[in-house]
């Protein structure tokens, strides 16, 4: 392993909080290298953009304290509050502890690369690569899914509109209950 490889996972552990229980620590990747554009290529040029939309889900009867931990390629930390574009919306902010009603569903979306529509935009170096749920309390039941889609406004669509073009599912504890 490179030294760079360790000091990225040391980043990465040393960024979960201290009193958390490591046994309801769950790791996922998120596959985010999806053609992304971070300004108009030209006023007729093609533009690309990300989305990342995520949730987490409560099963039980107990409501459930949950921490979002979201990492960048360089490990660094991402704490970006959510976008409320496309009707959306985000829950909570990732970093941030956050309370599950029972049998409910906490939402996260953010956007990234250039849109004229949903300004300030999100950088797509920003995108996050992988991620942690932190369970703060020791009863409950969880499932989380997430996905990345990658859109595209191409010059030659009539309106102009954003348009899935490819999708990355971001599977948690293999979409099983933790």
């Amino acid at each position: 392993m490179s030294a760079a490889a360790v000091l990225i996972a040391i980043m990465s552990v040393a960024a979960i909080p201290a009193s958390a229980d490591v046994s309801r620590v769950i790791w996922f990747t998120i596959q985010s290298n999806m053609v992304c554009s971070e300004f108009p290529t030209a006023p007729v040029g093609a533009q690309f953009r990300d989305d990342f939309v995520f949730n987490i889900n409560n099963i039980s009867d107990n409501p459930v304290s949950v921490t979002l931990m979201l990492y960048k390629k360089d490990g660094t930390q991402y704490t970006a509050g959510g976008a409320p574009a496309r009707g959306l919306g985000s829950d909570f902010q990732p970093g941030t502890q956050v309370a599950i009603a029972p049998n409910s569903t906490i939402q996260y979306y953010q956007y990234y690369g250039w849109s004229a529509t949903a300004q300030p935009y999100n950088a797509c170096s920003e995108r996050p690569t992988h991620g942690a749920i932190v369970v703060n309390t020791n009863s409950g039941r969880l499932l989380a899914v997430g996905e990345f889609q990658a859109l595209r406004n191409l010059p030659e669509d009539t309106p102009p509109q954003w348009t899935v073009y490819g999708r990355s599912p971001v599977t948690v504890n293999g979409g099983q209950p933790f």
